[in-house]
């Protein structure tokens, strides 16, 4: 949203929001694996490699056809449900 207020298209405000999750996920996925380098092996190596494997193509499908809601939709109705739900998320711990 913030990109859009910027004068971003909708499209390009998401895939700059994809982008920017790169890098925090590739930096949350390093430090859990060397936190936890002493318990792991090389038998779980393909357990990995199918999970990674699986994720990638997975997400590229859901990024394409979120890509593709997103050129033909608003935003609005997020908006709408961001605000509510924080709204009721304050009203709680309040």
């Amino acid at each position: 949203m913030g990109a859009m207020c910027l004068g971003l298209e909708r499209k390009a405000a998401t895939e700059f929001s994809f982008f920017l999750a790169i890098p925090t996920m590739c930096a949350a996925t390093s430090y859990d694996l060397l936190k936890n380098l002493g318990s792991l092996s090389m038998n779980d190596f393909p357990v990995f490699a199918v999970g990674f494997l699986v994720s990638f193509f997975s997400a590229l499908l859901v990024i394409k056809a979120f890509l593709g809601f997103v050129t033909k939709h608003t935003f609005n109705a997020f908006a709408v449900y961001r605000i509510v739900f924080g709204a009721i998320v304050l009203m709680y711990y309040v």
